[in-house]
């Protein structure tokens, strides 16, 4: 079983679909049995299940109480269970999640979600060096493992709509590109994957 966990933030009422989170769910459900989470504040969605691997994904450091407990539980349950964090938050905050995670995680994705995440359930070893667009510690040190690669939109399922489904959620975010081939400044798709192509969804009208 994979998990995929994501952890909504906003003063709104109610859940929300996360679609980075329902394209991960969707695309290694092809490999393997996948269950979509959203955890929110005061309102909890507890975890039983036999997991092999926990994909985490925080919005903010308002999460991080909720995100330890969960990791605290996932592995009571699972001591064998990789636990990644992904998404932009953590890629931007990877050294102080690090730190506040005190090596409870497996490492956190800076590459392509579906490259790196395909790669980190097919090693059942610690082999770290051969996982593309992974962070993670090696003798206390960080290091990272440079991703050049992006699974094409055609290969990745519609996204996992279970959240929007249970929730009556009147609209869906869909993606329709990943990179982007130019170097703004200003914009982090160009930041996400070095050198990806920019590739679109085919769409059949």
């Amino acid at each position: 079983m994979i998990y995929i966990i994501y952890y909504y933030d906003s003063n709104k009422l109610f859940f929300k679909e996360e679609f980075e989170s329902s394209y991960l769910s969707s695309f290694l459900n092809k490999y393997k049995k996948t269950k979509i989470i959203c955890q929110k504040n005061g309102k909890i969605r507890k975890i039983f299940e036999k997991v092999s691997f926990a994909f985490l994904k925080p919005y903010s450091y308002k999460n991080m109480e909720l995100l330890i407990n969960d990791v605290v539980r996932i592995q009571k349950n699972n001591p064998a269970c990789k636990i990644i964090l992904f998404g932009d938050f953590a890629k931007d905050h990877y050294i102080k999640l690090f730190d506040v995670l005190n090596n409870q995680i497996y490492g956190i994705i800076l590459g392509d979600n579906e490259t790196t995440a395909l790669q980190i359930i097919h090693h059942q070893k610690n082999k770290f060096k051969k996982i593309e667009g992974l962070v993670y510690k090696d003798n206390n040190e960080l290091t990272y493992n440079p991703n050049n690669k992006i699974v094409k939109m055609d290969e990745i399922p519609f996204g996992d709509r279970r959240i929007l489904v249970e929730n009556n959620q009147k609209f869906a975010e869909v993606l329709f590109s990943k990179g982007c081939v130019h170097k703004c400044s200003f914009c982090r798709e160009s930041k996400k994957i070095s050198n990806a192509k920019h590739t679109k969804i085919g769409l059949n009208l």
